[in-house]
């Protein structure tokens, strides 16, 4: 009688605390497409970091000494246009939306991929991004991802650290085009998470770098589209929550607990 009583008592205890936690939040999937016109005309060729709904966008050229050169004429580039979605670089030794493949009254003009997607034509481009405090990754997408003018496809590399400015050629990193991800010929753009994930991505890293893959010759030009993460809680936040939740729940869910625990828990008899 006395460990059916244990039993009775630990089930209804868990259950008091299990009822009273908040839903965890779901995982946010951020579209770095999504701006105004004005929004762009102001962003395009002219800044080379921004912050989008937490997530703190850079652009980057990488190079031997220091390993990533922020800004240095390099700037973000918003497209949105048919299977050309998300941020590109722009770092041609000019500026501005000329330089970028646009034209000085039309930024917002396609322009020229090589010029405003990231790309390693003329410079070895990098877009940092850094997830905010309390959250992990939980997806990311890529854009006009197609195959190259001539044979092959246009080819990335993905790296991650907690390390604002590593040193990428000495990094481990994950390839990805057409082929690798098992994308079809006519697809360019969708999620790679699952890939990285199988590849050993680490979804705490705080900072995560796309490149072109310098690699696979010139023209590997692509976007980086979205970005999914998703809220930590701390582990001392989740404790002092359950203790409080522990003083107040035998009182104001009580009779929550009481109907539960006879439904769900070993009878006391």
């Amino acid at each position: 009688m006395i460990a059916t009583l244990s039993r009775f008592g630990a089930c209804r205890f868990l259950l008091l605390i299990v009822t009273g936690l908040p839903m965890v939040t779901q995982a946010a999937l951020i579209d770095f497409s999504n701006f105004s016109d004005a929004e762009r005309i102001a962003i395009n060729g002219q800044q080379s970091s921004l912050n989008v709904e937490g997530i703190q966008v850079t652009a980057a050229r990488n190079q031997f000494s220091p390993s990533l050169n922020i800004g240095g004429h390099s700037t973000l580039w918003i497209r949105n246009d048919p299977d050309d979605h998300g941020l590109g670089v722009c770092s041609t030794a000019a500026s501005g939306a000329e330089a970028c493949g646009g034209t000085l009254f039309n930024p917002l003009t396609e322009g020229n991929g090589d010029q405003n997607e990231l790309g390693n034509n003329f410079r070895d481009e990098v877009i940092r991004l850094e997830r905010p405090q309390q959250h992990r990754w939980s997806d990311f997408w890529v854009s006009s991802l197609d195959t190259l003018s001539g044979p092959g496809h246009e080819s990335g590399r993905f790296y991650w650290s907690d390390l604002a400015v590593p040193v990428l050629n000495s990094m481990q990193y994950v390839t990805f085009n057409q082929s690798l991800l098992g994308w079809a010929a006519e697809q360019e753009e969708g999620s790679i998470f699952d890939y990285l994930i199988a590849h050993g991505f680490d979804v705490d890293a705080k900072f995560v770098f796309f490149r072109a893959d310098v690699s696979n010759g010139f023209d590997n030009d692509f976007l980086v589209y979205k970005a999914g993460i998703t809220a930590v809680p701390l582990p001392s936040a989740v404790f002092l929550m359950s203790s409080a939740l522990l003083a107040s729940g035998f009182i104001t869910r009580r009779r929550l607990g009481n109907d539960l625990a006879w439904r769900y828990c070993p009878s006391q008899g």
